[in-house]
């Protein structure tokens, strides 16, 4: 093998990285949205600038996004990581708190399952949380 096939075969990997790597977080903004519940059209509206976060995406599609786009993609999951920890420490926070209320008046376990879906997020990581909607801003209110 040449040393140029070399170099165009390293450049072929190298989009093909990037191509992962764009999809990846195409991926993940999509999670975070439905477990956050946000909508994505509006974001790409006044945010990440680019229409195939909202659409079934082609990898032709992936080649199409700028540098720029790209960075703010990897800004965008970092925000959506972030605003996913603060929800859900909020959700533990509250969650802890309506567990010592009830038991301090005893409350009644029928009273206390219609908030399961906040008291079973007391003891799980951020990566554990993936049910769509679970840590969406109704919820925590």
């Amino acid at each position: 093998m040449t040393t140029k096939r070399l170099r165009e075969l390293k450049l072929v990997l190298q989009g093909f990285q990037r191509e992962k790597k764009i999809s990846d977080n195409i991926k993940s903004i999509h999670e975070f949205s439905d477990v956050l519940s946000v909508d994505l059209s509006k974001m790409v509206d006044e945010d990440l600038t680019h229409p195939s976060l909202c659409s079934s995406f082609a990898n032709s599609q992936l080649n199409n996004i700028s540098d720029f786009s790209s960075s703010r993609l990897e800004e965008a999951v970092d925000s959506f990581k972030q605003e996913k920890e603060r929800r859900l420490r909020k959700l533990q926070d509250l969650g802890s708190t309506v567990i010592e209320l009830w038991n301090t008046f005893d409350t009644p376990a029928d009273e206390r399952e219609r908030f399961d879906p906040v008291t079973t997020l007391i003891s799980v990581t951020v990566d554990d949380v993936t049910t769509q909607g679970s840590l969406a801003l109704d919820i925590i209110k």
